[in-house]
């Protein structure tokens, strides 16, 4: 059977771009960052834009990270991919581009965190180059990558209740104060508040896809954290106790703040009313 010229050119394109990638010097990341991002914007093919996608994700973070700032860069992915497809359907004459885009960043996302898990971002580090020094600087690229990470919790959660109706004051505020949790704890188990992201992000738009890797984003984040050998197994027992707490408590929060809604829609009459009848 003859090939397809076309999707013989794309694929050989990305080979190139794939080895352009790891053999360029780290100066131009930027501008392969740039590349991929007006390539994902013009292709016609959809795999294609999201291979870009993905590629851009990639370029972004080896670019950040020869300044330390990998994680930073990991946040910057986690939050542009949920508001992509937060507004999936806000342009419908462009929905199979942002899916396009969503799915390449979000095959992105897997791979740059298990490259993190993996420490493959170390080599690519310049010591001159490295912001604030080599001690502060990547403790606030961590916090600077859960604050985004965070933010993009936020954006799923507003959504949320843009679509259903408002909860009380005392619920939105401990719903708040549970994404606050959530990031600090993010800061010592990396990777986990990526994972709630994106399985919150799949349950508010009802995409399967996007639960799924949520899921396997957890495990990753949890996997790796109990295997880090540089945190004594009390303080891991102590914080797997305290996120324990922590889902017990959201359930909780969501069990009965689901319970008044169906209350509150099912009311039942009243008996003197069906007295009456």
């Amino acid at each position: 059977m003859a090939e397809n010229p076309i999707q013989t050119a794309a694929n050989d394109s990305v080979v190139v771009r794939l080895v352009e990638m790891w053999g360029v010097s780290a100066t131009l990341w930027w501008g392969l960052l740039a590349l991929q991002c007006a390539m994902a914007l013009i292709m016609p093919s959809q795999v294609h834009r999201s291979m870009s996608a993905f590629l851009a994700s990639l370029a972004l973070t080896l670019a950040l990270a020869t300044n330390g700032l990998a994680p930073v860069a990991i946040g910057l992915v986690v939050l542009v991919l949920t508001l992509l497809w937060l507004n999936e359907y806000r342009w419908p004459r462009h929905i199979g581009a942002v899916q396009a885009w969503g799915a390449g960043l979000l095959v992105g996302l897997l791979v740059l965190q298990g490259l993190a898990y993996a420490n493959q971002f170390n080599w690519i580090y310049d010591s001159d180059a490295l912001w604030l020094g080599p001690w502060l600087g990547p403790w606030l690229a961590s916090w600077l990558g859960t604050a985004l990470v965070a933010l993009a919790l936020v954006s799923v959660i507003h959504q949320a209740f843009c679509q259903h109706s408002q909860p009380a004051i005392a619920q939105r505020l401990a719903i708040y104060v549970a994404v606050a949790l959530v990031a600090v704890v993010t800061v010592y188990v990396p990777g986990l508040g990526a994972g709630v992201a994106v399985l919150l992000l799949g349950f508010a738009i009802g995409h399967r896809p996007l639960m799924g890797s949520g899921v396997l984003l957890l495990l990753m984040a949890i996997s790796s954290y109990y295997y880090w050998l540089d945190v004594t197994l009390l303080v891991k027992s102590l914080m797997l106790l305290a996120m324990g707490a922590f889902l017990l408590i959201i359930r909780w929060i969501l069990k009965h703040w689901l319970l008044n809604r169906w209350l509150t829609v099912h009311k039942p009459a009243p008996l003197g009313d069906a007295n009456e009848q």
